[in-house]
């Protein structure tokens, strides 16, 4: 679809990195597994990004909402899935549970918190 093309996302991203969240060196990692690796970008009392990635082989889950992140849930803004066998559940602007982060292998998300 038109809001997943690799075109789209990397439009999507050039337009993320102009935003002072990540303009700045400031990254602190949230959840480090064996598949998944997630992080903050930006300043508390600023608007801030949750960066959740699956590097792994297999489908992972992951509890994103404890320290530094501290909600339970944020805005999707950016979902990319490496995957062919089927689209990500996780949709641009809605809203997703940072308890329960579900991730196929190769899938990416950046979320507003």
């Amino acid at each position: 679809s038109k809001n997943t093309s690799s075109l789209e996302i990397y439009k999507s991203l050039a337009k993320l990195r102009q935003n002072p969240a990540f303009t700045n060196k400031k990254i602190v990692f949230s959840t480090v597994n064996e598949d998944i690796i997630s992080y903050v970008r930006g300043d508390t009392g600023h608007l801030r990004y949750l960066v959740v990635l699956n590097f792994g082989s297999r489908d992972s889950s992951v509890n994103c909402s404890g320290i530094p992140v501290g909600t339970s849930h944020g805005e999707v803004v950016l979902s990319a899935d490496s995957s062919i066998a089927g689209s990500s559940p996780y949709k641009v602007g809605e809203m997703a549970d940072l308890q329960k982060i579900h991730l196929k292998s190769g899938e990416g998300l950046i979320i507003k918190i």
